[in-house]
């Protein structure tokens, strides 16, 4: 019979039919590419570090990536979230990204440290990705990518 420590856990795809989104990252960067062709709206997403007891802790809300070209996703177009003055390791460029950003926002670790649910922590090793306030994938924090299907 096998351990605890040997079963792996296959997530449930809530969605499998949506829309496909690939979420990339590294300690100093996070990337969203969407692959759907249906529009969706950045303000429709939130993110979600949660802790050891599967509490949320620090949140990012989609509405962020807004500005004056976009608050919908683009088909095949990214957004992007930047430690600012913190490229060590280096920011990732995903090559499905291809150079075509919706939004790349830089925040600083000094004044967002709240924001960062990607980010390697003590005491959580995931974070929660939630469509119009429902929760529709659960990403592993050292796995550096996860896919994610919305309605």
């Amino acid at each position: 019979m096998p351990s605890p420590t040997d079963l792996i856990v296959v997530p449930t795809i809530k969605y499998p039919d949506g829309n496909n989104f690939t979420l990339f990252w590294n300690e100093t960067s996070f990337h969203m590419l969407y692959r759907g062709r249906v529009a969706r709206s950045f303000s429709g997403f939130a993110f979600e570090r949660l802790d050891e007891s599967g509490q949320p802790t620090d949140r990012f809300t989609g509405h962020r990536w807004e500005n004056g070209n976009y608050t919908n996703f683009p088909s095949k177009y990214c957004v992007s979230i930047k430690i600012y003055g913190d490229e060590v390791p280096p920011y990732i460029d995903p090559l499905d990204c291809s150079g075509a950003y919706a939004s790349i926002i830089q925040l600083r670790p000094d004044e967002h440290r709240g924001l960062f649910f990607w980010y390697p922590k003590e005491g959580s090793t995931e974070f929660r990705v939630l469509w119009v306030g429902e929760e529709v994938a659960r990403c592993q924090i050292d796995a550096g990518t996860c896919e994610v299907y919305i309605p």
